[in-house]
């Protein structure tokens, strides 16, 4: 029995079973491992009886649907674009959902994946960074010189700075007005 019948793909027995196919036709044929006289990707030339390269990109319609097919000798090769892959089954080039492939993308903000891309969203007070691959934390809030007990500060820098800022320029041992976050440590 036939299966992974490549939709929107239209071709001659001959010319599918030199070329991608495997089997063709309704009731299905197999076709043979090598085809005969020439390799695969190679036809006969009626006149001069040379094998001669298929040109697949030209000869297969939609044989890269979505994607750049570039014919080489006895071959093709499908270039999908970025943020694409080539499915293996119907070889179309189909979206990748980057937020599920790309491990902390979007980090400290929200992935949504869209057509051969995504899109990070920041909550508010933060923003995207340069790469456009996470969410920089910029809110502002009260620098402290002394972390006491869990939660609780003292001795204020007077001016209010970033978390980033506040525990790694200025060498601030605690940051925020609500709950006093504790710096990390400086790696000396």
């Amino acid at each position: 029995m036939c299966q992974g019948q490549l939709s929107g793909v239209v071709c001659t027995k001959t010319l599918c079973c030199a070329t991608i196919g495997r089997a063709w036709g309704h009731p299905c044929e197999q076709c043979p491992a090598q085809p005969q006289p020439c390799r695969r990707g190679f036809l006969m030339h009626q006149k001069s009886g040379d094998c001669v390269d298929i040109d697949e990109c030209q000869a297969i319609p939609n044989l890269c649907q979505g994607g750049l097919c570039i014919n080489n000798p006895g071959s093709f090769v499908c270039q999908c674009g970025e943020g694409y892959r080539r499915d293996p089954q119907d070889g179309k080039c189909v979206d990748v959902n980057e937020c599920d492939t790309t491990p902390n993308l979007c980090a400290g903000g929200e992935c949504t994946n869209t057509k051969g891309g995504y899109m990070c969203t920041c909550p508010n007070g933060f923003v995207i960074n340069a790469g456009g691959t996470k969410c920089i934390d910029q809110r502002q809030d009260v620098c402290y010189r002394e972390f006491t007990t869990p939660g609780r500060c003292a001795n204020a820098i007077p001016v209010r700075t970033t978390y980033r800022d506040c525990c790694c320029e200025q060498r601030g041992r605690g940051w925020g007005s609500q709950t006093c976050q504790l710096c990390p440590e400086a790696a000396d």
